[in-house]
């Protein structure tokens, strides 16, 4: 009872000021809250540098490791590989030199570099099975670029093999000849 008095006093003293007054007259603390947009944002990019390297593996996948076993050959013995022969080029486009020599990895992946001084230029053929290369548009070309270059690809496919032809730093639909290249595989003359 003291204490109610005491409280009935001060809000006298206070013209009548009621606790409810008083707290909407104090500042209030601003609690930081994130917006959905920003809390979506954060999850969003937290998965992006989870994932993004995963997708970049996946799309190197047709490039061939150093780690894998290799059989090489020379250009000529190319056209006589099993299986991968029927789908090797018989004609290269001009200017363009093999890079060592025609390795196959693992005997799943046939792999042939050859490069073009003239047009600071790498030719890369890969030849595999379709389910090495995994679901792949064929017939279109595709294009890349990255920090200053930019290249182009695209997928061929007989029976149960697929071509990868890759350049990377030319657009596949300018070069003179590359589809007369192409179309010079022993599967395409028969």
């Amino acid at each position: 009872m003291k204490r109610e008095t005491a409280v009935l006093r001060l809000l006298q003293a206070m013209n009548g000021l009621d606790e409810t007054t008083i707290l909407a007259a104090a500042p209030k603390e601003k609690m930081k809250k994130t917006s959905r947009k920003r809390h979506f944002a954060l999850w969003a990019a937290a998965l992006l540098v989870i994932l993004l390297p995963a997708v970049f593996r996946q799309m190197e996948k047709i490039h061939v490791t150093d780690l894998e076993s290799c059989e090489n050959y020379a250009l000529e013995e190319a056209l006589s590989i099993e299986p991968f022969g029927v789908l090797f080029p018989e004609e290269i486009l001009p200017g363009y030199v093999l890079e060592g020599s025609v390795g196959v990895y693992d005997k799943t992946v046939l792999e042939a570099k050859f490069y073009s001084e003239a047009f600071e230029d790498e030719l890369t053929i890969r030849i595999a099975a379709k389910e090495w290369f995994g679901e792949v548009e064929e017939n279109k070309i595709f294009y890349k670029t990255t920090l200053n270059v930019s290249g182009s690809y695209c997928y061929v496919s007989y029976g149960k093999l697929v071509a990868c032809y890759t350049l990377s730093n030319r657009d596949i639909a300018s070069v003179e000849n590359f589809f007369q290249m192409v179309r010079s595989a022993p599967c395409f003359a028969r």
